[in-house]
């Protein structure tokens, strides 16, 4: 039997209209309602760990990188046994525990990703709920930090889930995550580009045709391989899963072969045919100032005769110059920036030469204008609330009737019930 594909078993259904009753307590305080939740949920999980599961778990959490990683991970897990993924990014309080609750008895493995939605404290629940043989840390960034104060806070609440796991996969390049994230007595793995890592990155060469093209050493034997993602930086996520997979007993090589099989998720720097030959690169899941530096380095390293950049709204900060100052240099590289809504303001007065588009109709007028053909490389990247998505059904030529700038619905436009009459005006956001 050949190497199986992860599966995303997250059940939605009864089991979380028992575990959830919301409605009916509307009116009971906020905290007494997430401590019933967690009792209810914390038991159920309990039983259902005892009667249904002997799975190997683990637990994926991190700034960025968590969907990615886990993916990775689900692949390489994959090819030596049935293994359950969380589904999609669902990693808040309602899909840890259904993702649990979803682990089959025939499951070898499960990996579980976790995030923080802002309420000190999840961490702790999340690594009851998953008990992780296993525990990733992808790395730490300025995301949260606005919640939590500083990043030491973040990386203290992450670390509650890192310190439930006897064994630790950590980033050997970020410093500011010391191995005593792990907890004591834990076996710790690193990964990354370090000389003393144990899972060691020593080549990556990005290329349309094979994605990243990967030389890494483990236990001392070098290894090969390619992944099908089109960013230098998001190697050492690669030598995570890898690390990750060796502590759970798959050998690295076999580990980095099933990772063959993975392809980037819907918005995450993922490939797409553009009009007459040209290749449209759709990263509008989220945008944030790291993401969007990450993106356009990516661009200026593959092959193109033109690279456009649509750059939509950035995350988490003000639309100022100064916010987005560190997009100067990595935009200029381009040879044409559509800035998008109010990216534009900051944007224009930082690359004069950007073109100032009010939302999608501008955008592909633009696109249109340029006369994309083969060899020419669009980067779409935007805020999810944007919905930039929307610009490829326009190059194609099929109609749709949703105009709003910005909405709070996370659907992709492709699969949305709006796509055509446009959403109710309780989710569209102001101007």
């Amino acid at each position: 039997m050949g190497p199986q594909e992860p599966q995303e078993r997250v059940h939605r259904g009864w089991r979380l209209r028992l575990l959830y009753p919301l409605r009916p307590l509307a009116r009971v305080p906020a905290p007494l309602r997430r401590a019933g939740r967690r009792r209810a949920t914390g038991a159920a999980v309990a039983v259902h760990r005892r009667v249904r599961h002997r799975a190997r778990v683990v637990a994926v959490t991190g700034t960025a990188g968590k969907t990615t990683t886990k993916d990775l991970l689900g692949h390489m897990l994959a090819a030596a046994g049935p293994t359950l993924v969380t589904h999609d990014n669902d990693n808040g309080v309602y899909g840890v525990p259904a993702t649990v609750l979803a682990i089959g008895p025939r499951d070898r493995f499960a990996v579980v990703e976790a995030g923080l939605r802002d309420r000190p404290g999840e961490m702790a629940w999340f690594a009851r709920l998953i008990r992780p043989d296993v525990a990733v840390l992808t790395g730490l960034g300025d995301d949260h930090v606005p919640a939590y104060g500083s990043r030491r806070a973040v990386l203290e609440e992450k670390a509650r889930l890192i310190a439930a796991a006897p064994v630790a996969v950590l980033p050997a390049d970020d410093r500011a995550i010391p191995r005593s994230t792990a907890a004591p007595g834990a076996r710790i793995l690193t990964a990354g580009w370090s000389a003393d890592a144990d899972v060691r990155l020593l080549a990556a060469d990005v290329g349309w045709e094979h994605g990243l093209r990967l030389r890494l050493v483990a236990g001392g034997a070098e290894i090969g391989g390619d992944v099908r993602l089109y960013a230098r930086p998001l190697a050492p996520l690669v030598a995570l899963a890898v690390a990750a997979a060796w502590a759970l007993g798959v050998r690295p090589a076999d580990a980095l072969a099933a990772a063959a099989r993975f392809r980037p998720r819907d918005g995450r720097l993922r490939p797409v045919p553009g009009p007459d030959g040209s290749v449209l690169v759709l990263d509008e899941h989220k945008s944030r100032i790291p993401n969007a530096v990450m993106a356009l380095g990516a661009m200026a390293a593959l092959p193109a005769t033109r690279r456009i950049a649509v750059l939509g709204e950035m995350q988490e900060v003000p639309s100022t110059p100064e916010a987005y100052a560190p997009l100067a240099g990595p935009a200029a590289a381009m040879d044409a920036v559509l800035a998008v809504g109010r990216a534009a303001g900051p944007l224009g007065a930082l690359l004069p030469g950007a073109a100032a588009c009010a939302g999608v109709d501008d955008v592909v007028d633009a696109l249109e204008g340029l006369r994309l053909g083969r060899g020419d490389v669009v980067l779409l990247h935007a805020a999810t609330r944007q919905h930039l998505l929307r610009v490829v059904p326009a190059l194609e030529g099929r109609a749709f009737g949703c105009r709003v700038t910005r909405c709070t619905l996370d659907w992709r436009c492709t699969a949305c019930p709006y796509l055509g009459p446009g959403p109710p005006g309780r989710v569209v956001e102001a101007p």
